[in-house]
């Protein structure tokens, strides 16, 4: 998709197979690379209200359709691929998983901030490392190369499975509250007022 693959700060690079599974969501906080392919990624169209939706899949919980980072990368794909159609976080499955592993490594390269010298306080200030496990990593990007490339049939071991099961599990009945609307109101009430 783009001239040449763009590193990127894996910050909020959400792993398609983590316990917060967004499909197509590089991380927008830094990304190296060919001045024209960024300028490229960062010029998708002003969103509308279009994009405001409560989703509630299993573990994520938005009130958009897509975040930020997807609504950027889902539009520069459609912009070049006739065909990519990307509905939003509320579908899901192992194809649309796939392919989202595929755009993402064939795309990009993740590098922690700690592996690009890269100091952002407000990660760990304000957003307390929050979602660390569920990010892509570097050795993240060679399974899945190696998955797709090497036709490995298994990459990750029981140990990450297991851990994405427990973190789901947490994560559904963490959110499940936020099912009810008056619940809901009273905490982004809340929350604004921060």
């Amino acid at each position: 998709m783009f001239s040449e693959r763009i590193i990127n700060c894996n910050l909020f690079a959400r792993h398609s197979r983590s316990y917060r599974p967004f499909n197509y969501h590089p991380g927008d906080i830094m990304m190296l690379g060919k001045k024209e392919d960024v300028l490229n990624f960062f010029s998708s169209p002003d969103a509308d209200e279009s994009l405001f939706e409560i989703i509630f899949n299993k573990t994520i919980f938005s009130l958009m359709r897509l975040v930020p980072e997807q609504y950027l990368w889902v539009n520069y794909i459609k912009n070049r691929v006739h065909d990519f159609n990307y509905l939003g976080n509320n579908a899901r499955g192992m194809e649309l998983t796939s392919s989202s592993e595929r755009y993402y490594i064939n795309n990009f390269i993740p590098f922690s901030s700690e592996q690009l010298g890269f100091v952002w306080p407000k990660y760990s200030d304000k957003y307390h490392n929050k979602g660390r496990g569920s990010i892509y990593q570097f050795s993240d990007w060679v399974k899945i190369n190696n998955q797709f490339y090497n036709n490995k049939k298994r990459v990750y071991g029981y140990r990450f499975f297991y851990k994405v099961v427990c973190l789901k599990t947490i994560y559904f009945f963490f959110y499940l509250p936020l099912r009810w609307g008056t619940l809901r109101r009273i905490i982004m009430q809340l929350k604004s007022r921060e």
